[in-house]
């Protein structure tokens, strides 16, 4: 893209009022207990996603919060054992002792699939107390919506890195984001290894007042690695 392009679509950006979202979705983790040798939280995927089916797994950082290890390995991994869209998942058998420690929900089979964490420090005085919890997960912002352009801001959790994992948006004609393979209008892959990308699909020829939807995926041959979403009405 020229420079003179992108000073001009976030012009328009900035003075566009996006139209109403009608729908939008993304992964959210919340820890109910944390032990030396258990962890209990609740999950809640997006668009009857099916954790066990989709081979969805759970990473185990030992980490202090605000940065994702995406690079090192973890000290444990797990499955999901109920195949619902949200429900409570308990790890058991742990060595984790009281030190800080990350958890991702990864979209697939692999730690560059992590799309939601949470941090948190187990208590050897209060092992069923829930403790202090950070969180960040994987969301899509749209900033633009006309005929030709369409934009949205993706965020991730600090240490992903969507350019080298190959990360790609998609905006898909409907008001559900696909889970199997459908028309897609147009792919985006990831520009930078930032937290926050700030992504455009130009000469997109949308139909007012028909509904489209974003959505990113992980792995974009993949149509399970989806970690978030947007829908929306074209003016």
């Amino acid at each position: 893209m020229a420079e003179g392009e992108k000073i001009f679509i976030e012009s328009l950006s900035a003075d566009f009022e996006a139209p109403p979202i009608l729908n939008d979705g993304k992964i959210t983790l919340t820890v109910l207990q944390a032990s030396g040798q258990t962890l209990i939280f609740k999950y809640n995927l997006v668009n009857n996603e099916l954790p066990v089916t989709m081979h969805y797994k759970i990473f185990i950082w030992q980490q202090s919060p605000g940065i994702v290890p995406y690079g090192n390995t973890p000290v444990a991994t797990a499955g999901f054992q109920v195949d619902q869209q949200q429900g409570s998942v308990v790890v058991s058998n742990l060595s984790l002792g009281t030190k800080s420690y990350c958890i991702g929900v990864a979209v697939g089979p692999n730690a560059k699939d992590v799309c939601s964490v949470f941090w948190t420090s187990p208590s050897s005085t209060q092992p069923d107390a829930p403790p202090n919890e950070s969180y960040a997960t994987t969301t899509l912002t749209l900033t633009t919506a006309i005929s030709d352009v369409v934009g949205v801001r993706l965020s991730t959790p600090h240490g992903y890195t969507g350019k080298t994992f190959g990360g790609a948006v998609m905006l898909v004609s409907g008001d559900v984001p696909p889970l199997a393979q459908s028309p897609v209008i147009a792919t985006v892959t990831v520009p930078t290894d930032a937290a926050a990308n700030d992504i455009t699909f130009s000469n997109v020829g949308g139909a007012s007042g028909q509904d489209y939807t974003v959505a990113y995926y992980t792995d974009p041959t993949n149509w399970t690695s989806l970690t978030s979403y947007v829908t929306f009405t074209m003016p």
